[in-house]
Order: C-alpha cells, then sequence, then structure tokens
C-alpha cells in the first residue's frame, strides 16, 4: 500500500472534517436547534458552533464530546429517538 503524502493526508483530513460538519449542521437542523441553544449546553459560543459547522474549525476531542451530549439533550426534549 502507498504511503500519504502530506497533502494527501491534508486532503483526507479536510474532508473527514467537512463530513463531520455536514452532520453536525444536518443534526442541529432537525432538532430544530439554534447554534446558541448548543453552544450553551456543550460550553462553547455560537461562533464557534458556526465555524465547525462552515468546515472551518476542527473541534477538539472534548469540545466535540460536548457537542455530542448538548445534541443528545437536546434530541430528548424534542422527543426524537436515537
Amino acid at each position: 500500500m502507498a504511503q500519504k503524502t502530506g497533502s494527501d493526508a491534508a486532503m483526507s483530513v479536510a474532508v473527514r472534517s467537512m463530513a463531520a460538519a455536514n452532520v453536525l449542521g444536518d443534526a442541529i437542523s432537525n432538532l430544530h436547534a439554534t447554534y446558541a441553544e448548543v453552544a450553551a449546553l456543550a460550553g462553547c459560543s455560537p461562533a464557534a458552533i458556526s465555524r465547525i459547522v462552515a468546515g472551518k474549525r476542527v473541534p477538539s476531542g472534548p469540545l466535540a464530546a460536548r457537542i455530542g451530549s448538548a445534541l443528545e439533550i437536546l434530541a430528548t426534549v424534542a422527543g426524537v429517538e436515537s
């Protein structure tokens, strides 16, 4: 198997980041939530959520976990089954 070059690895990270951003954006939209609601529960700013959804920022592991928890809370409140 050929080893990835630096630019190939960067492209792979960018593609995964955009895929994750799309999933996050879709989840927020499907829950009819706002960036401010997710941010308040995740302990970050609405601007941070916006940058993540836009693919301009990749959240740290802990922030990604907090965002996941925030979405679970919002889904529970909305009565959405996971």
